[in-house]
């Protein structure tokens, strides 16, 4: 597992107590439930190649965090129209990108999606 990702878990933990929030991969939560179902968590954190695992459900918000910029143009548009598709009308997704490493300033948007 990413050390980023279980950073996000940590810190989210953290941040809201209250939140039940899980990591998912292979179809197992990664800290030790069996996956239930979407409505048992508030949060779910998704490495992209478990994409699959997921409901093919609406969510409210999805996020990446620097990894468009290593992609070729093709995948950041096939990411792009998944989030899109898998978004709630009026949801939000937050992209975080640094054009170049040596650049202390990272580029964010969040934008709404209207379908």
């Amino acid at each position: 597992m990413p050390s980023s990702l279980a950073a996000a878990h940590a810190y989210l933990t953290q941040a809201v107590p209250s939140a039940r929030v899980r990591i998912l991969l292979r179809g197992v939560d990664s800290f030790g439930g069996v996956r239930g179902s979407p409505d048992d968590y508030e949060v779910t954190i998704v490495p992209s190649w478990n994409l699959s695992l997921l409901p093919r459900e609406e969510y409210n918000l999805v996020v990446n965090i620097e990894s468009f910029q290593e992609m070729d143009p093709a995948y950041v548009t096939y990411w792009l129209g998944l989030m899109d598709e898998r978004l709630v009308d009026g949801g939000l997704a937050y992209i975080s990108k640094q054009s170049n490493p040596r650049e202390s300033d990272a580029h964010r948007v969040a934008v709404r999606m209207e379908h």
